[in-house]
């Protein structure tokens, strides 16, 4: 059975959409992770500090 144009845009439509909705979480991950990461790193070193002035 032919599928119709419309139908078969549409679902290539969806994939796309998955894809993007699936790579912008990925990237919010990431920038999440390197977030607090950099957060971490800059606490760490400021306590660090703070302890070696007392």
């Amino acid at each position: 059975m032919p599928i119709p144009p419309r139908v078969n845009e549409l679902d290539s439509f969806y994939r796309k959409l998955e894809f993007l909705s699936a790579f912008i979480l990925i990237v919010i991950t990431v920038f999440c992770l390197c977030c607090a990461y950099y957060c971490g790193k800059s606490k760490t070193t400021k306590s660090y500090k703070e302890f070696n002035n007392n």
